[in-house]
């Protein structure tokens, strides 16, 4: 239950970036499910109308064809489970499949772009070594073109493209729309694992990215400081070049261990208090009787669930008259008076999580996140 509520603060902190005066694109939705396929197709790009030329085209284009096959290879999968539960329960391997190869092929993509990086620099410092303006032109397009160019396309067509996509149509749209069709144990299950599905793999993939624009972002740096030393000799660079790239993927091999040790300890601790508070929890759930609940609810449950939802709906409707106002600094004490509502009602919330739900009020807790989740999504802000 907490990872729907952490959901709901993402995109929280999304809203209050954007109410801080900067710009924040976390998760914003160009399709849902009602959009077809045909739509979809034309809203993509191929290699060829985004590519450079020359050395820096060879390098874009099996990134542009490897987003290409990404959205092409999705329609396809989704296209197979008809818009209907049947057809995902019947075709969910293969969109597991293909999440799992997106995450893989993203990274040996990506790892063989910082390698074609390095030898770029090479025959560029070798090229252009009696030339500085022509050399400091060639670094330049180098952080337009693959930094600033192709890296953001992906960000945009993959990350915030297909698995948008991924989020409406499976997540909001086929498991969504069956909550009424089916026992709620069987829907408790398959939305889980479809959000599960989609969490994983945007994760994957963010930080296949995230790794990639950090070591190209060092080659650059790298790259430049040679220019700025007038460092002619092209094989000297690349080997100073390969030796920035390879000390910053350690560097991320490391945060990664440590991130995995903490997500183990955390993991241990949640066990253990778990384990000790479940005889504690048991005993207050069945101290409530049949006849004190609402809808099979606890009243005070349901009441703080629909005050939660109010809020948020409060919430939104002043954010984007906010991002509308030119005179927000009159409406900044009404601003910090949200927030402190809003850190109030997450106090609220995880205090409740922390109790036992029974199936009514997990189905219940889980209607009001999606409700909500999706407010927050249409909320254009």
């Amino acid at each position: 239950m907490k990872k729907l509520s952490v959901v709901v603060m993402v995109f929280c902190m999304s809203i209050i970036m954007v109410a801080c005066g900067r710009t924040v694109d976390v998760g914003k939705n160009e399709s849902n499910v009602t959009e077809t396929s045909e739509e979809k197709h034309e809203q993509q790009k191929t290699a060829n109308e985004k590519v450079a030329v020359g050395e820096l085209g060879q390098m874009q284009t099996p990134i542009y064809d490897m987003i290409t096959d990404f959205q092409e290879e999705y329609i396809s999968v989704v296209e197979t489970m008809s818009d209907s539960y049947d057809g995902y329960v019947k075709y969910k391997e293969e969109m597991n499949t293909f999440c799992e190869e997106m995450v893989v092929e993203s990274k040996d993509t990506f790892s063989n772009l910082a390698e074609a990086s390095i030898d770029y620099f090479e025959k560029a410092f070798g090229e252009y070594k009696d030339d500085k303006d022509a050399l400091e032109d060639a670094i330049d397009d180098y952080y337009d073109e693959i930094y600033d160019g192709v890296l953001d396309d992906y960000y945009d067509d993959v990350y915030d493209g297909v698995l948008d996509d991924l989020y409406d149509d499976i997540y909001d749209g086929i498991i969504s729309d069956a909550y009424e069709d089916l026992e709620y144990k069987e829907w408790s299950d398959a939305s889980g694992e479809a959000y599960e599905m989609w969490s994983n793999t945007s994760s994957g993939v963010y930080k296949a990215w995230s790794d990639a624009r950090s070591i190209c972002y060092v080659i650059w740096s790298e790259a430049s400081s040679q220019f700025y030393a007038d460092n002619k000799d092209a094989e000297d660079v690349a080997k100073k070049l390969k030796e920035a790239m390879e000390e910053r993927m350690q560097q991320i091999q490391d945060e990664n261990k440590e991130d995995e040790k903490e997500v183990t300890e955390e993991s241990l601790d949640e066990k253990t208090e778990s384990s000790e508070a479940s005889e504690e929890e048991n005993a207050t759930s069945s101290e409530t009787t049949e006849e004190e609940l609402i809808d099979g609810m606890r009243p005070e449950f349901k009441a703080l669930m629909d005050s939660y939802e109010e809020f948020f709906d409060e919430y939104i409707a002043f954010m984007e008259k906010y991002a509308e106002s030119t005179d927000t600094l009159s409406m900044m004490q009404d601003y910090l008076d949200y927030m402190e509502k809003y850190t109030e009602a997450m106090k609220k919330l995880e205090e409740m999580e922390d109790e036992e739900m029974n199936e009514k009020e997990a189905a219940y807790y889980l209607e009001v996140m999606t409700r909500i989740n999706k407010k927050l999504l249409e909320a254009s802000l």
